[in-house]
């Protein structure tokens, strides 16, 4: 699963940390 974080607010970058610690691919 790919998944893309639009914003770098403190909400996007916290479901980006949680996403990739489950072993997604984060961009």
């Amino acid at each position: 699963m790919k998944v893309c974080v639009v914003g770098a607010g403190a909400i996007g970058g916290y479901m980006a940390i949680r996403i990739a610690s489950v072993g997604h691919e984060v961009s």
